[in-house]
């Protein structure tokens, strides 16, 4: 979602693969101020470091983004 939003994966580094996982690691996505505050949310939550903290598709489909409001 946030490739498609963006244009890009959330921790690219066009130069080193290297630095690209170590950001995956460590370090937190940067959401561009243009996304609205609802896709900024999801994407915080759907990019959660701990994958037993992230939401579970039938959580995500209760979001305010998939409501269109």
């Amino acid at each position: 979602m946030y490739e498609l939003l963006i244009g890009l994966p959330p921790f690219y580094d066009a130069d080193d693969t290297h630095k690209m996982f170590d950001k995956i690691i460590h370090s937190q996505v940067k959401l561009p101020t243009r996304l609205s505050v609802e896709a900024k949310f999801l994407l915080s939550e759907l990019l959660r470091k701990d994958p037993d903290r992230r939401p579970q598709i039938s959580e995500i489909l209760e979001y305010d983004w998939f409501k269109g409001e």
